[in-house]
């Protein structure tokens, strides 16, 4: 297995959990291992992580005592020879292979650097020591408190500047850790480019874009005023925001160490960097480098750039655009695997390979399923890797090992692309010590259809919460959004993506009308114990299939059915118009079943009153004191 991603994960421990079969020879390329992928503290993360697995859940599988890890990178595949090749040259032979490797930040290889933990140098490529990504694998040994990088940015007499250059959430977490481990705010710069700049080159349209970005991009200021917060308090702090720039070259100094970064400006520039031309008209500055009306002499009569950007520093961490590894590439490449803006598979997780299955954002499924995927995405980056691995599994045996799948009772093999349910996320902890989560359906899309629900706790000191909900047009949670000073169980917000809003007890209504002045609050109260049960989702999803199978609903089901396959859009509206139309008989069911689903998780659910229990005589366990 290639790749330790939350897909490779998954697909190894699912391995390890079946009871018919004892794998005893599995191995996991894990670049960076285990023991570094973060520190204990929260607070001193350098970047966000993905809620799928939680780092005490990785430290409780145990895996490198369990299954043989290799701190390692693949640079080849011989498919001929069934190996792979690391990078020192040893070769490690496969009866079968996952590759289970995730996108990769792109900035540095654009422009013809590696980060500092990457080894060997691919051809054409240059390594300076102050170059960090933020995908290195090696990131917190880099930047270790006493190592020399931190020495060296965290000088009490002469500290160097650090410049973070990215639009997502980790970067922000970067600088969390970055202060955490003893950066003066006042030495950091953010610098952020411009959405279009960052990724245009692979899309041909502006809303290919903007919807390739959503899912690839994990940006915390994906709205204005999430945006106006942070960023305004970055500022507060000291730390210089560099907005709409683009990096444009990597200058070296005497010694041959990073010394200059050369930023292009985007946009409107600022009224004191516009400039006069030679007619007297000022420069529109909105046109890019070398644009008529954007060069000036200084001083010394040397001419200049108004809309380049130069900033001394020794140490640049980059959280840009993510894509496919050049090594990685290339190994697919050389090997004839089909690769078309990601690496295909079939629905079985099958590449053209026969023993080579793949899983994870670095993949997509073929183009052959377009037609039968119901507007489902065919790129895997939308999907919860959690699930990828689990599924991927079931497929893998089902092909290689047919008499253990007729154990398993398996019918995993697909001819069509696979159903993915659960939500996909990621958090970490932001400046000042915010623990910011972000938790959305895996179909999730921008939309304006339903409003939102937000609640804006935050102090001025930024003590507090800020809770965002987004519902798609039938009023199903689309996504939740929390930050602030208190940590939350992040299964809490995973039940709640996925249910209709009629679940939260009429929440966006009693929140407009000021009825609920703190939503956070709310839903930590008991009555809202039961969405975050274990078995509350099982409890749903059975009570839906028993509905369903009633004559009336069978009925309303192809009414629904007709409007949709005639090109009609279903709205929250036609919901409630529906919802009239249920027999009470029906109704009296779901009642019911509720109640006997509390009865049944009286022990874990004692906060509810169950009809009859009133009159149920209490156990009484004697004690020494009490007998």
């Amino acid at each position: 297995v290639v790749g330790a991603s939350d897909a490779g994960i998954s697909f190894v421990e699912t391995l390890l959990s079946l009871k018919y079969i004892h794998f005893t020879n599995i191995a996991l390329l894990a670049p960076g291992g285990f023991s570094q992928t973060s520190p204990d503290d929260p607070l001193m993360n350098l970047k966000a992580s993905s809620t799928a697995y939680g780092t005490e859940e990785i430290k409780n599988l145990m895996l490198e005592s369990r299954v043989r890890v290799l701190n390692s990178r693949m640079i080849d595949i011989d498919r001929q020879q069934k190996s792979i090749v690391l990078y020192d040259e040893s070769v490690l032979p496969y009866d079968i292979l996952v590759l289970a490797m995730g996108l990769q930040d792109k900035t540095l290889q654009s422009l013809g650097y590696v980060s500092r933990g990457i080894a060997p140098i691919p051809q054409n490529f240059q390594h300076l020591d102050g170059l960090i990504s933020l995908d290195d694998p090696y990131l917190n040994i880099h930047l270790r408190p006493g190592g020399t990088i931190m020495n060296m940015l965290a000088h009490k007499k002469r500290p160097e500047r650090c410049v973070v250059y990215g639009r997502n959430i980790n970067t922000l977490c970067c600088i969390q850790g970055l202060i955490k481990r003893g950066v003066k705010p006042q030495m950091i710069t953010l610098a952020i480019p411009d959405l279009f700049t960052l990724i245009q080159s692979g899309f041909d349209t502006p809303e290919e874009v903007i919807a390739e970005e959503f899912s690839l991009n994990q940006k915390a200021c994906y709205d204005k005023e999430i945006e106006n917060i942070l960023l305004g308090k970055l500022e507060a702090m000291g730390v210089q925001v560099l907005r709409d720039v683009a990096l444009q070259k990597i200058v070296e100094d005497e010694s041959n160490q990073l010394g200059t970064l050369i930023f292009e400006k985007l946009g409107e520039l600022p009224e004191e960097m516009k400039v006069e031309t030679e007619e007297g008209d000022q420069a529109s500055g909105t046109s890019r480098s070398g644009a008529e009306g954007e060069e000036k002499k200084d001083a010394e009569g040397e001419v200049s750039n108004v809309r380049e950007l130069k900033i001394n520093c020794k140490v640049l961490i980059t959280g840009g655009h993510r894509d496919v590894d050049i090594d990685v590439f290339n190994s697919l490449h050389n090997n004839s695997l089909v690769y078309n803006g990601r690496l295909i598979v079939d629905g079985n997780f099958q590449t053209n390979d026969p023993a080579i299955f793949a899983g994870g954002s670095l993949c997509s499924f073929s183009g052959k399923y377009q037609a039968f995927s119901a507007g489902r995405p065919l790129n895997m980056h939308h999907y919860n890797g959690r699930e990828i691995g689990l599924r991927m599994t079931s497929h893998m045996i089902e092909n290689q090992y047919p008499l253990l799948a007729l154990m398993e009772q398996s019918s995993a093999i697909e001819e069509n692309v696979p159903t993915f349910n659960l939500p996909v996320g990621y958090g970490g902890v932001v400046p000042p010590n915010l623990y910011y989560y972000y938790i959305r359906s895996p179909l999730s899309t921008p939309t304006e259809a339903q409003p939102s629900l937000v609640c804006n706790n935050l102090e001025a000191d930024l003590k507090g919460s800020y809770l965002k909900f987004t519902f798609n047009e039938l009023g199903i949670i689309d996504s939740v959004l929390y930050m602030g000073t208190e940590k939350v169980v992040i299964q809490s917000l995973w039940s709640m993506v996925g249910l209709h809003e009629n679940y939260l007890n009429k929440l966006r209504e009693r929140h407009d009308k000021k009825i609920i002045p703190n939503v956070a609050e709310f839903l930590s109260e008991n009555w809202a114990i039961a969405l975050y049960h274990d078995w509350f989702a099982d409890f749903t999803l059975k009570l839906k299939k028993d509905i369903q199978s009633k004559e009336e609903l069978q009925a309303i089901l192809g009414q629904i059915s007709e409007k949709v396959m005639a090109g009609k859009k279903f709205a929250k509206a036609d919901v409630e118009a529906i919802a009239t139309k249920i027999d009470t008989k029906t109704v009296k069911y779901i009642e019911d079943s509720t109640v006997d689903y509390l009865r049944a998780n009286q022990n874990h659910l004692p906060m509810y009153y169950v009809p009859g229990t009133e009159f149920e005589q209490p156990i009484i366990i004697p004690t020494a004191k009490h007998p």
